[in-house]
């Protein structure tokens, strides 16, 4: 697991700071995000809807040493990473790492880390609802 941090911070130039329960190597702070949930549709399909328009925000996000991240929102979240890291370029040609993560109530979900130029998001995605943060 202390390979996933380590690659995690190579990929997202950020500085370090101490948070008062865990040791924070990491910090991005998200100035927007967006959600979208999957819907059902009459013939009993399921689909995702359209995101949400953009929402100003500026929440603090943390990667620490004990391997979580904690998104310290109005709820603060905090995840647990299971697995390990996988490292790709997605179809834009941005740089990606997705692992999976199981949340404080212990929902599995996927978390995928999105750089490209000149800007960064963090995907939490769970079963029927995922959301992004425009992170800096």
């Amino acid at each position: 697991m202390k390979k996933i941090i380590f690659l995690m911070t190579l990929l997202l130039t950020t500085t370090g700071i101490a948070s008062a329960r865990v040791q924070a190597i990491s910090q991005l702070t998200a100035t927007s995000f967006s959600i979208r949930t999957l819907e059902h549709n009459y013939y009993g399909g399921t689909y995702w809807t359209d995101w949400s328009r953009d929402m100003s925000c500026c929440i603090d996000i943390y990667l620490t040493n004990t391997d979580q991240i904690i998104i310290d929102s109005n709820t603060t979240q905090i995840y647990n990473i299971l697995g390990d890291l996988d490292r790709y370029r997605d179809h834009q040609g941005n740089d990606c790492c997705s692992f999976t993560v199981r949340d404080q109530d212990g929902d599995r979900g996927t978390i995928i880390l999105r750089t490209g130029r000149g800007y960064g998001q963090l995907y939490v995605k769970f079963a029927n609802v995922m959301w992004v943060y425009e992170v800096e």
